[in-house]
């Protein structure tokens, strides 16, 4: 994703080839985002990659920790997702899947004034806007306290 459109068209192309009869079974890729350094993913190489993936009818994965890495990096999802739809039709737009409810803190008690919950609550207002963005909630449920 890093290294660009012209990578990223060859690790398609690669994996095409590998997955042989396979490759109708393909929908997409994952990428780990939440031990990335910040701006990895505002990177224009990485914005471009993505509107590839969106050309192709890919869907793409994104992974990333609000409880470990902070506001920050959900601030960067809404830009990043921002940058990969602008100017773009509809329906070369990028799908993206945000894995595991983008990793909250669910261990907070008092929701309505904590920062780091109004943080996450308002990116994922935010995010609902936006086209071609879904949830996954899988992982989500291990952020959760022990009863």
């Amino acid at each position: 994703m890093s290294s660009g459109k012209d990578a990223m068209e060859k690790y398609i192309d690669k994996v095409k080839e590998e997955a042989g009869d396979a490759w109708p079974k393909v929908k997409g890729f994952r990428y780990l985002l939440q031990d990335k350094p910040n701006g990895t993913m505002l990177a224009d190489d990485f914005i471009e990659s993505l509107k590839l993936l969106g050309e192709r009818g890919l869907v793409f994965e994104a992974g990333v920790d609000q409880h470990r890495r902070g506001k920050k990096q959900l601030d960067e999802l809404v830009d990043m997702i921002g940058r990969a739809h602008d100017g773009v039709e509809e329906n070369k737009k990028v799908t993206i899947i945000l894995n595991h409810l983008c990793k909250p803190d669910l261990s907070i008690y008092n929701l309505t004034s904590d920062p780091s919950f109004r943080a996450w609550r308002t990116a994922m207002y935010t995010l609902s806007k936006a086209s071609n963005i879904y949830m996954k909630l899988s992982g989500g449920f291990s952020e959760m306290p022990e009863a």
